[in-house]
């Protein structure tokens, strides 16, 4: 009986914390478009794909800057909530779009676009999609950099003047006097 009068408190100590968030989900660079399939095929569709499908600039191919997952509402379910970058495109009886950090998972974007009527969702898309491409980049450089964790490098700062910050699985191989 006392065993049992020891454990009760744990238990409802365990689970007091709900703020614990899993980890995201998905690759680097891919995004989570939640859109209807008649809209997805249309304008609202060009848009999106005009400004997260923008091709990467400063490199010898073609390749576009996100990896677009087009999903129904239908299909949204928990197993797609902790994806890394979402944009949920919905009606509603305002037109507004908010941006929220974590709602679901660790670290993760997500935008919902809600709109009154056709219109008002080409106007927001047109408005917010290179918002939306800026913001999701900015993201994963600094979910790269969190996971890298730079440290300053006196070596470089001390030989050349100048201040970077170099991941730590990076190693020195050679040192002369005017290369590192």
């Amino acid at each position: 009986m006392i065993r049992l009068l020891l454990l009760i408190p744990f238990f409802l100590f365990s689970c007091a914390d709900s703020s614990v968030l899993p980890s995201y989900t998905g690759a680097t660079n891919e995004v989570l478009i939640v859109i209807d399939d008649a809209l997805w095929e249309g304008s609202a569709g060009d848009s999106l794909r005009h400004y997260l499908g923008a091709e990467v600039q400063g490199i010898a191919w073609s390749e576009s800057q996100f990896d677009m997952i087009q999903i129904p509402h239908s299909s949204f379910s928990r197993f797609f909530e902790t994806h890394r970058n979402i944009i949920i495109v919905r009606s509603a009886n305002q037109s507004k779009v908010t941006i929220k950090a974590e709602p679901y998972a660790q670290q993760q974007w997500l935008s919902v676009v809600e709109y009154q009527k056709e219109e008002h969702l080409l106007s927001l898309l047109g408005q917010y999609a290179p918002i939306f491409s800026h913001r999701i980049l900015e993201e994963e450089k600094s979910r790269f950099w969190r996971k890298k964790k730079p440290s300053p490098n006196s070596l470089i700062q001390d030989k050349f003047q100048l201040s970077l910050s170099i991941p730590k699985n990076y190693t020195k191989v050679l040192d002369t006097s005017s290369f590192v």
